[in-house]
């Protein structure tokens, strides 16, 4: 897989613990350094970075973005190159038609609410509410920006107008 190789690649030895010489044939990481830092074989890096392998485990996913110091996008970005190569789709199963009471619950905690803009508009915002556990008479309700007025003015409180 390119991006395995490319994220080697760009990585430099001292965020694996390795020391920098100053003749190396490679950029970043070598593949035996990688492999010893994420604690898999130079083999099975090997066949990975050449998508001979393509179904590693979780604990050898987040081992190898850890010995990378990849970010958060970028370990969501290898899982899904890996999830993609490996062929396996999460919706094997058939689909059912019947749906479940915790899925039909959802539409009746949604609701709508309409704001008047103070600058002018409307803004509809819907929202969620969730009953907090343990505490009586406690919601938490969540409003979410649902049209592009609204957007600018997420981080702004608007009036009710009921």
């Amino acid at each position: 897989m390119a991006f395995l190789r490319a994220r080697r690649e760009a990585t430099p030895p001292a965020v694996a613990g390795f020391p920098e010489w100053p003749r190396r044939r490679t950029p970043g990481l070598r593949r035996a350094e990688l492999a010893a830092a994420a604690g898999v074989s130079v083999d099975y890096l090997t066949r990975l970075e050449q998508g001979r392998d393509r179904r590693p485990s979780t604990e050898i996913r987040t081992a190898l973005a850890d010995a990378l110091s990849l970010s958060g996008d970028e370990r969501v970005h290898l899982h899904r190159l890996l999830k993609a190569s490996s062929g396996i789709c999460a919706m094997s199963a058939p689909l059912s038609r019947e749906v479940r009471p915790t899925v039909a619950l959802l539409p009746a905690r949604v609701g709508t609410e309409r704001w008047r803009d103070p600058d002018g508009g409307e803004l509809v915002l819907p929202y969620e509410t969730l009953d907090l556990a343990g505490a009586d008479d406690q919601r938490l309700v969540v409003y979410l920006p649902a049209d592009v007025p609204a957007y600018p003015l997420r981080s702004r409180t608007a009036p009710r107008t009921g």
